[in-house]
């Protein structure tokens, strides 16, 4: 999606969210980590390209912008404001200290987009120092924090472990949950996939009559038939007669593809009604997979799945 950006092993996380957000046209707020500044401001940069795209005001300060209080007083002009170099130098004078933390109180409640190019280490060894413990709460733990290298990540992870135990600061916890959860593409859904699907089949036994279906706690399975009601069901497919060879084989590429898709007809509309779908028929909407993708993730964000 962001042509200045080529994703790697390292920043695929941190681009991947970025693009979902653009997807799903929501505004987060954020702190983007970074030894790498010029790479990762082009991914900003395209980052806030798309935003405008889909009519979102933004505006660029620079961290010396905000220190020397040289920056538009906005008053929620803008949807969202970016501070381009976010701490880049911590040796403040008493009226840079003073600005910044005016700067970063007046803002606790608005959407900020922070660049920042320290490490972990570095980030934590300010907290309780040039920001008081309040204030670095608001600000790193209350963003999303994302990591242009992901080994970054795993550093802070740890960071923030020591200091969950030695407070009850209830962002620490959530920002443990954030990083350690998995960051879906905006045109996947985590439990349901072709790959999935194919496995299922690829892994089943022949020997027994079997159905796909998906529960309403999102999980894609094949089991047995004379047992399927003992699961909470939200989709079921036609079933599969043992012996036939529908399991226990690699399936082709047309199979997959249409129990994909009806699957996804059939969890969307589970999802708007809320009755257990059954089909044994490809059912096709006049849109795309990845438009029957986002409709999906829209109605799970509706109930919170």
């Amino acid at each position: 999606m962001f042509v200045g950006i080529e994703k790697n092993e390292s920043n695929e996380r941190t681009v991947t969210y970025l693009e979902n957000l653009v997807i799903s046209k929501e505004l987060k707020r954020v702190i983007l980590f970074s030894a790498e500044m010029d790479k990762s401001r082009r991914g900003m940069q395209d980052f806030l390209t798309a935003l405008n795209a889909n009519r979102f005001k933004t505006a660029i300060f620079t961290y010396e912008d905000v220190i020397n209080e040289s920056y538009e007083v906005y008053q929620n002009k803008y949807d969202l404001i970016v501070v381009d170099g976010f701490l880049n130098n911590v040796d403040l004078s008493d009226d840079e200290g003073r600005a910044l933390h005016l700067f970063l109180n007046a803002n606790q409640h608005n959407t900020i987009f922070f660049h920042c190019p320290l490490t972990p280490k570095e980030i934590f060894s300010l907290k309780g120092n040039l920001l008081d413990e309040t204030t670095f709460s608001r600000t790193v733990f209350g963003s999303k924090q994302l990591f242009w290298d992901d080994s970054d990540r795993e550093n802070f992870l740890e960071h923030l472990s020591h200091y969950r135990e030695m407070s009850v600061d209830h962002r620490i916890t959530q920002s443990i949950d954030f990083l350690e959860n998995e960051i879906v593409p905006y045109d996947e859904l985590k439990f349901l996939s072709k790959e999935k699907i194919k496995s299922l089949l690829l892994n089943g036994d022949d020997n027994v009559n079997s159905v796909i279906i998906i529960t309403k706690d999102s999980k894609l399975k094949l089991v047995p038939f004379e047992s399927f009601k003992s699961y909470d069901v939200a989709v079921r497919l036609e079933s599969f007669a043992a012996g036939n060879g529908y399991v226990g084989k690699d399936p082709s590429k047309s199979r997959v593809d249409e129990y994909f898709r009806t699957l996804l007809e059939g969890f969307y509309e589970f999802l708007k009604t809320g009755k257990e779908q059954y089909l044994d028929y490809v059912v096709y909407s006049p849109i795309s997979d990845v438009d029957l993708i986002l409709k999906i993730k829209q109605e799970m964000n509706k109930i919170e799945i």
